[in-house]
């Protein structure tokens, strides 16, 4: 997989972009060699909140509906094997269930992720208890318990370990302000509104929780946290905030052209190349990092092999022309294989058949 490097193109001395620099084949002679990506460079500042969109797609390409229709596919199939109460299918139905786990556990903006991730657990539980393993049985099922507020137990999944209660401790989530919107913040499935406050206290047992927060307003839902978060027995604070967005880039175009221009480093930025076209197919590469920038290399555009034009027939006449030739070839070869004995053994005889009489 490609790294994506930010590409500063300066021509001239003048900044010119990635896509329309007339040296772009030479360029991608270097990615191929190297690996990496030449990305144009994000900006400065980015927008303070992404809009939800109901079909997102998550980087397999699916979106959030194929995405979940999977998930309960993967459970429905796996819940199957496992009425069987075969311990033989408990390897295979690991290896289901832990994709589908890392599947949802990535995609946490999901409104469905608490839920589903809480499914694919108690699933899991189920492959411990028919490998004999009551205790990883019952912790599992607790970590379920946590991010949906938990559920009965069917009759095919075993009995249910016996609850003791657990102390709840105080969480205290920290909000920006809403502005013309509602604030809404979803903890393992309890949506509460957020008003006139920034502080939203709140109780939970210790461990792992899920929090989705979003701003609604009259142009719609737009998000502005989640995440999976753990609680700690003297509790916590939570400080909600844009999951996407960073305070600052350090890799912004306005850095990094600054620094190209003037043949520097750009300080913070881990990554990143600046380019300069030397003729219409070489380039010149410098690496640079947030120490410097090492020695500039040179790539020129792949040479291409000249193609020799395919002969089509032009007309009925020149078809039978490449037919007569064709039949030319295969006599030629027949006489070729005659010639060195391919044909010379003996022929086979009649059959003959003999009466026994009958038996």
């Amino acid at each position: 997989m490609a790294v994506d490097v930010p590409v500063v193109v300066i021509e001239a001395g003048h900044v010119v972009p990635v896509a329309t620099m007339r040296a772009r084949s030479a360029l991608s002679s270097w990615e191929r060699t190297v690996g990496m990506r030449a990305v144009a460079p994000a900006e400065e500042k980015r927008p303070a909140l992404d809009t939800v969109k109901a079909e997102e797609l998550d980087r397999d390409g699916r979106t959030r509906r194929d995405r979940v229709m999977q998930i309960e596919r993967v459970l429905h199939l796996a819940r199957g094997k496992l009425d069987l109460g075969d311990a033989a299918v408990v390897g295979d139905v690991r290896a289901m269930l832990a994709e589908v786990y890392a599947l949802e556990r990535a995609n946490v903006a999901d409104p469905e992720a608490p839920t589903l991730v809480a499914e694919v657990l108690r699933a899991q539980a189920r492959c411990e208890l028919l490998a004999g393993d009551t205790a990883a049985a019952t912790a599992l099922r607790t970590r379920a318990d946590l991010l949906d507020g938990g559920r009965l137990i069917g009759i095919s999944e075993g009995a249910a370990p016996i609850a003791t209660a657990s102390p709840r401790v105080r969480v205290e989530l920290v909000a920006p302000a809403a502005g013309e919107g509602e604030l809404h913040v979803v903890i393992d499935g309890d949506d509460r509104v957020v008003a006139g406050s920034s502080r939203l206290p709140w109780e939970l047992v210790p461990g792992e929780h899920h929090v989705r927060a979003t701003i609604r307003s009259a142009e719609g839902e737009s998000l502005l946290d989640a995440r999976w978060f753990d609680v700690a027995a003297s509790g916590a604070e939570i400080h909600l905030r844009s999951a996407r967005i960073a305070a600052e880039n350090p890799c912004s175009r306005e850095k990094l052209e600054r620094a190209a221009l003037a043949s520097a480093a750009a300080p913070g930025c881990a990554l990143w190349a600046r380019v300069a076209p030397m003729r219409s197919d070489v380039v010149e590469v410098s690496l640079c990092s947030a120490a410097g920038c090492a020695e500039p290399t040179r790539w020129a555009a792949p040479s291409l092999m000249p193609v020799a034009p395919a002969v089509k027939p032009s007309s009925s006449v020149g078809s039978w022309t490449w037919i007569a030739l064709a039949g030319a070839a295969v006599v030629g070869g027949s006489v070729a294989a005659w010639r060195l004995g391919a044909f010379d053994r003996p022929a086979a005889p009649p059959p003959t058949w003999h009466w026994e009489g009958a038996k």
